[in-house]
């Protein structure tokens, strides 16, 4: 059992179980010499060689240490996030888990990606 103590721990925890990049800014997919480029925060963040290095796997990690679940909204705005660096999945991890709409959401999202 470990003790969590506040957000920033529980994303920490996270990237580790993950071996990812933690509290990665990734660029948008927006070509660098426009001044609308920027980037993106995930609490982590891990690209994935598969088949001999042939497959590449880009995955967004975020973390919600929040005393509410996840609403519906937030499912849609990481989904954007994602899709705008160029992402192949995204997992969310809630300490409460997510509301009925938000896991519909998801699961919808799914089936486009």
């Amino acid at each position: 059992m470990i003790e969590i103590n506040g957000s920033s721990e529980f994303e920490k925890i996270l990237a580790h179980i993950f071996f990812a990049d933690y509290d990665a800014r990734i660029p948008t997919l927006i070509p660098y010499d426009s001044p609308k480029a920027r980037y993106r925060q995930f609490d982590g963040a891990k690209i994935y060689q598969l088949e001999n290095g042939l497959v590449t796997v880009k995955l967004g990690i975020e973390a919600k240490y929040w005393k509410q679940r996840v609403t519906v909204e937030k499912v849609d705005a990481f989904t954007t996030k994602l899709r705008d660096c160029g992402f192949d999945k995204g997992i969310i991890i809630s300490a409460k888990g997510f509301q009925a709409g938000a896991i519909e959401s998801a699961k919808r999202h799914q089936k486009f990606s």
